[in-house]
């Protein structure tokens, strides 16, 4: 059984509301829920909330709820919160295989890429997750942070690796639009690559090429809903496409 796990809690910190706010008439779960139906390869959507608003959008949208207590809504009982999703989730379907991860608030996807990511797994069984990732513009050892009002390096141990060229670098970041791996994966999660360690320790890397890589937004504060709306007003649900 292939499964997405959408984990909608209500009462974030940074912008309260965000998995269900609305976006020209459409909320954020409800955009996330209609790219899985549309899926070929998943059999079921789960939506793990703490609100009541939440449950009822998922629930009409065509998602089954788990409900968690507001204890399992905290930024660090993350882990805690998949755990008590897939436990769940589990203790119904025994024959659990394949878990699907959005996030609400990286709302432009792929079409094809729920199937993309589980048919991978299925054709590839020494891999234990999939992942969407984005390029970034810098590598590690470029990075710096601020320490008594002065620029300095982030990781001065080995700066000297790093090259003035920002052309000379490359490096990846999981953007968290789906993560998709195996229940053993997350049975063995003391075992992964942390500090996402339920991903396992074979990880493949999926960067999505249907929407223009200008248009990405992760949703976590005021200004991010303004972009959001703005791609949204211009361009429709679905966003610039790579070749417009």
């Amino acid at each position: 059984m292939n499964i997405i796990l959408i984990m909608a809690k209500e009462g974030s910190i940074g912008l309260p509301g965000k998995n269900i706010w609305t976006i020209k008439d459409k909320t954020l779960l409800e955009w996330t829920i209609e790219d899985g139906k549309k899926s070929k390869t998943v059999d079921k959507i789960f939506v793990s909330t703490n609100g009541k608003k939440t449950a009822e959008i998922g629930s009409k949208s065509g998602a089954e709820i788990i409900f968690r207590d507001n204890e399992l809504a905290k930024n660090e009982k993350f882990m805690e919160a998949v755990d008590h999703a897939i436990n769940y989730i589990k203790n119904k379907y025994d024959n659990l295989e394949i878990i699907a991860m959005p996030q609400c608030v990286v709302p432009f996807r792929d079409p094809d890429i729920f199937d993309k990511s589980i048919n991978f797994l299925l054709e590839n069984l020494q891999y234990d997750s999939v992942v969407t990732i984005r390029r970034t513009g810098y590598i590690p050892e470029a990075l710096m942070t601020i320490r008594n009002n002065e620029l300095v390096p982030y990781f001065p141990q080995i700066q000297s690796k790093a090259s003035g060229s920002r052309q000379d670098s490359e490096a990846y970041e999981i953007d968290h639009t789906v993560e998709c791996f195996r229940y053993s994966s997350w049975q063995n999660r003391d075992k992964g690559i942390k500090p996402w360690n339920y991903l396992g320790r074979r990880i493949k890397g999926i960067i999505q090429d249907y929407h223009n890589r200008n248009c990405f937004v992760d949703v976590h504060t005021p200004e991010d809903i303004e972009w959001l709306n703005f791609i949204v007003d211009h361009l429709g649900h679905k966003g610039m496409k790579a070749n417009d």
